[in-house]
């Protein structure tokens, strides 16, 4: 991944450590950090990591990482001349008449206060598994299911993903849990995201800026494309696939994301997030899948990604399996997903909720379709490490949700 801001790229901005925003960087995107504006362009060629702040006269400027010596002149002149925020409140503290007898841990709350109001400045993160999931539990922790960064940290470990897997996903959280899975694989071996209804929302997969290589080694599949696969024989599939969108979806297969597919964007800064187009997902490996009925261009565009090659068998195929879809029960995802799942596969099923996990646990139990599985409860506190005294933030997040793990076994 590229250690600087090019055009093109989803950026995460992180605003005075309080609240994080993602960016495109196009040629008419705009840039907001606090009340200001500013062209996303001016973005292009920053380092990710450094930190910016908007002066004035509404340039954007790179700050340095130091304190600044503290300043007399007044708030006027100190703004006139373009000094940045921070000379601003290092004078205010050098004129308090009570910031020297604060103690270290109000000296800081003090200044954190002002710098609300006079140095609002934001530092430039890359979009990463871990800064992306934090982001999105911030600003809309619904549109992902309620999954924190720990939660999909333990998906990962616990099926097993790295280099060179064969991973299938039933991401039912925006793309999330597919572009973190692929990030982890690094373009090498393969990622099939599968979906239910229409089109797959795989919004979130795009902010991961990722190249070519790791693009194309992520594919999309219809959940009732793959199950006719299976039933079919090679040599009886037909080279149209219109039939498997014509196949009822009374398969019994669940439709939980057909309406979060149809009408719910991911937002980017304030504005809906456009649909995808072609050369921004991996090149299909199968005939498109068509329709009868003529379809809108973006339609065609969303169901225009296969899954594997034609010729290549789908039975016990994935040598990993991660499940992230909490509208769905597990025990249907499991029998769905079980038939494209290899001997001693690890899976991973995640969900905000304990009961169907429990339930589900006890089914695997007395079907002994699998062992080693094990019902984890996921628990995260961040501390406050002073000098000679720790104590737990004061505004903890929810839980966490939970994770069932285990490792296929049969065929």
């Amino acid at each position: 991944m590229s250690t600087s801001v090019r055009e093109g790229d989803f950026v995460i901005l992180d605003v005075n450590g309080e609240k994080l925003s993602f960016v495109q960087v196009t040629p008419k995107g705009k840039a907001r950090i606090g009340k200001g504006f500013v062209p996303a362009t001016a973005l292009v060629g920053l380092p990710y990591g450094c930190l910016v702040e908007i002066l004035e006269h509404g340039e954007l400027q790179q700050v340095a990482r130091c304190v600044p010596e503290q300043a007399e002149a007044p708030i006027a002149e100190l703004r006139s001349s373009g000094q940045g925020g921070q000379a601003i409140v290092a004078a205010l503290a050098s004129n308090s008449a009570t910031y020297a007898s604060k103690t270290e841990f109000s000296q800081e709350k003090y200044r954190r206060k002002k710098s609300r109001k006079y140095c609002v400045q934001a530092t430039l993160v890359q979009p990463t598994a871990r800064s992306i999931c934090e982001g999105l539990f911030a600003k809309a922790p619904m549109k992902i299911g309620h999954l924190r960064v720990d939660a999909l940290a333990l998906l990962l470990s616990f099926a097993d993903i790295g280099p060179h897997s064969q991973a299938l996903v039933w991401d039912g959280v925006g793309g999330l849990v597919t572009g973190a899975v692929g990030e982890r694989m690094g373009g090498h071996g393969d990622v099939c995201s599968v979906y239910t209804g229409r089109n797959g929302n795989q919004d979130s997969t795009r902010l991961f800026n990722f190249p070519d290589h790791v693009r194309k080694s992520i594919h999309t599949c219809q959940l009732v494309e793959m199950q006719h696969r299976l039933d079919t024989p090679a040599a009886q599939q037909p080279v149209n696939t219109s039939q498997a969108e014509q196949l009822p979806n009374g398969h019994g297969i669940p439709d939980p994301d057909a309406a979060q597919s149809d009408g719910i964007a991911m937002e980017v800064d304030g504005a809906p997030m456009p649909m995808p187009s072609n050369n921004t997902r991996a090149a299909a490996e199968v005939a498109p899948i068509t329709s009868s009925k003529p379809q809108p261009a973006d339609a065609r565009r969303q169901s225009g990604t296969g899954c594997l090659n034609k010729g290549q068998p789908l039975r016990s195929s994935f040598t990993s399996c991660i499940i992230a879809a909490p509208a769905v029960s597990p025990g249907a995802a499991w029998h769905w997903l079980r038939p494209f799942l290899a001997p001693s596969a690890s899976f991973a099923i995640f969900s905000p909720h304990m009961q169907p996990l429990a339930e589900f646990m006890q089914t695997l139990q007395h079907t002994k379709e699998a062992v080693a599985v094990q019902l984890h409860d996921i628990w995260w506190r961040e501390y406050q490490v002073l000098p000679f005294r720790t104590h737990p933030e004061m505004n903890a997040a929810e839980p966490g949700g939970y994770v069932l793990a285990g490792i296929k076994i049969g065929s």
